[in-house]
């Protein structure tokens, strides 16, 4: 069985990346490892939490969360077998 070694990116839409990084940095206390106006990076371990600016027209919200495997070729294998769609 292929283990999930860990979360590596969660990331999420936001509709104010001012404000979004506001609340992670001065509120949850995270560090900014990387800013620019659509994408910034906060640091909360070995774990990346990514903000991404969300279009107009889209609503922002929900996470991605990614993780890391010694062996992705195994892992979806079980994932298949299991019924998933990847």
């Amino acid at each position: 069985m292929a283990p999930l070694d860990r979360v590596d990116v969660c990331w999420c839409e936001v509709n104010e990346m001012d404000r979004a990084v506001r609340s992670y940095r001065d509120v949850l206390g995270l560090s900014v490892g990387y800013s620019s106006s659509h994408w910034t990076t906060m640091v909360l371990g070995d774990t990346t939490l990514g903000l991404h600016l969300g279009s107009s027209t889209e609503r922002a919200g929900g996470y991605v969360i990614c993780f890391q495997t010694a062996d992705a070729d195994e892992l979806r294998s079980r994932l298949e077998s299991a019924g998933a769609h990847v």
